[in-house]
């Protein structure tokens, strides 16, 4: 199954604050999906729109047919919990998306600043180490 890393926020709602600063602060840049800005954190915004886009669009639709519709919040968490929650950062460090390895770099910058103390929760985190050891120079090196 591998090795997740989850960060998460003290407050669910500061989600997209955070990912706020972390476009300002370090550059990152976010794919929007139909008016939804997607950042590192998820928001409700982005999960509503996950629901939205499994319910209503054409592709969406297409996406676990053998799951009843309309698939509720309840049925969208359970589906996606080890890798979706809202208020939180999720990756599987070991194979990492080529799309989160700036996410992963500018988290790793971000986790030695007065905001991640202000914004994370320790506690309710997973496998933090992990990803601040991650090297993504050697990721790339071994998986061109």
């Amino acid at each position: 199954m591998g090795t997740y890393t989850k960060i998460a926020l003290k407050n669910k709602k500061h989600a997209k604050m955070v990912n706020t600063i972390l476009k300002k602060e370090y550059g990152l840049t976010y794919q929007t999906f139909n008016g939804v800005e997607y950042g590192c954190f998820v928001t409700q915004e982005m999960e509503n729109e996950d629901i939205r886009y499994m319910n209503e669009d054409e592709e969406g639709l297409k996406q676990m047919p053998h799951f009843k519709r309309p698939i509720n919040k309840r049925t969208y968490r359970s589906l996606t919990k080890y890798c979706k929650e809202v208020g939180a950062f999720i990756v599987k460090i070991n194979s990492p998306l080529d799309e989160q390895l700036q996410q992963i770099e500018v988290l790793q910058k971000f986790l030695n600043t007065e905001y991640a103390k202000q914004y994370i929760d320790y506690k309710k985190s997973k496998n933090i180490p992990d990803l601040i050891g991650f090297n993504i120079k050697r990721w790339k090196e071994l998986n061109l």
